[in-house]
């Protein structure tokens, strides 16, 4: 059953490091929230220093000013990575990195969306379809003063920090599915985005559950 296995966030940084080592063939998720930015600036990139570059699935303009991204890097390699975001215009940084696993070796989202609402304390993704079993991940951000985001149920929240939120869904029901949620006591501009994963059937769980016992192996034995 795929879980998710460690998370960090970090603000008024574009770096951020797992606290312990990632389970190789994991999937990596960043949510990225590039606040006050001199438009037109529009793409964030992210990397790792282990892995290299990842794959950004897509860059929202919440209002005027910011940005909302999530990317991704399936298939990591062994270590412990610090995971860094860059900008033409970069500005002030609300970052939120993710372990996933077990994954497919060439995961990569079936499907994606992603909506700007202006003045209201809501957000929302765009709808996208779930066929099959499915890790669906989902990111918001506002330009809120508080900025305190909350996820609607079923929706898990995982990590939050000021003005960006990253939620999951494992295994929902096939059909249609939208990202949605709150931003608490200010009416201002709000972003949703959401990623679908398929995932794999059959032996990928062996494979990384033998992975993870032989990693706390090598830890016990340090």
């Amino acid at each position: 059953m795929v879980a998710r296995i460690q998370g960090a966030t970090v603000s008024g940084s574009q770096s951020l490091a797992f606290s312990g080592a990632v389970v190789p063939g994991s999937l990596l998720i960043a949510v990225v929230r590039n606040g006050n930015y001199a438009p037109p600036d529009t793409n964030i990139s992210v990397s790792d220093s282990v892995n290299g570059a990842w794959t950004t699935v897509m860059n929202q303009p919440v209002g005027a000013n910011d940005i909302l991204a999530i990317a991704y890097k399936a298939n990591t390699a062994a270590g412990t990575p610090t995971v860094s975001w860059s900008a033409t215009t970069p500005g002030f940084s609300r970052f939120i990195i993710e372990e996933y696993g077990p994954m497919a070796s060439d995961a990569a989202p079936y499907a994606s969306n992603s909506a700007t609402a202006g003045q209201t304390t809501t957000f929302s993704s765009g709808a996208v379809t779930v066929s099959g079993d499915t890790l669906a991940i989902g990111g918001a951000a506002n330009e809120a003063t508080s900025g305190v985001l909350a996820s609607d149920s079923p929706w898990a929240t995982q990590d939050f920090i000021e003005k960006v939120i990253m939620a999951h869904q494992i295994s929902p029901a096939n059909g249609s599915l939208t990202y949605t949620g709150t931003a608490t006591g200010e009416t201002i501009a709000s972003a949703g985005a959401i990623a679908l994963f398929s995932i794999p059937a059959g032996g990928a769980a062996d494979t990384y559950l033998i992975s993870r016992r032989r990693q706390t192996f090598f830890r016990a034995a340090q």
